[in-house]
């Protein structure tokens, strides 16, 4: 008898231990009283964005800018959190040119930050250059009426051009193709 009291015990003890772990809230309002449980259900949208930067920008006349405006965008469908940023910045050092062998073009590059003020002209950069600084709250706020594979919303864009001058072509000591690059950095921050 002793033995199946203990067993039971045991049993009813185990019974009392593994419901209460797998109890979500617990009311105890007594008197007849009632009261509701509640269970919180979360999901956590991952961030994900889209940078547009231009692959090419052939420069087909000297003196002449090529480049669209607002070339450089964050697309009005990415979702970051409200106070999160996406930063699209040029570093720094650059030296903007084109070569063939050892043959060098300098080049001219304008860039405009935010889709505001004026454009900069540079040869080269001394210092990172922060083109779109948007927070997640402004990508979210902008109606994407408009944006298109090569051009974005102005509030989410900035420009920038490349061209070579006539002094510029001058110094080349090949004919043919010059290639150069822009390097360009995106990152999310908070």
């Amino acid at each position: 008898m002793k033995r199946k009291m203990l067993i039971g015990l045991g049993m009813s003890l185990a019974a009392v231990l593994l419901s209460r772990t797998a109890d979500a809230d617990v009311n105890t309002p007594g008197n007849g009283a009632s009261a509701t449980g509640t269970t919180n259900v979360t999901y956590t949208v991952p961030s994900t964005y889209t940078v547009v930067i231009p692959s090419a920008l052939a420069i087909t006349a000297a003196d002449t800018y090529v480049g669209d405006t607002n070339n450089v965008f964050i697309k009005t469908s990415s979702q970051v959190g409200a106070t999160e940023t996406v930063k699209v910045t040029m570093p720094t050092p650059q030296t903007f040119k084109a070569v063939n062998g050892t043959s060098e073009i300098p080049l001219t590059i304008s860039h405009q930050a935010n889709g505001v003020g004026t454009a900069t002209e540079v040869s080269s950069l001394a210092s990172e250059v922060t083109l779109l600084s948007k927070t997640g709250t402004e990508i979210g706020a902008e109606d994407s009426t408009g944006e298109t594979a090569t051009v974005g919303v102005a509030a989410l864009s900035a420009t920038v051009k490349a061209k070579a001058t006539t002094a510029q072509i001058a110094t080349a000591s090949f004919a043919g193709l010059h290639t150069g690059t822009i390097q360009f950095a995106v990152t999310k921050g908070t």
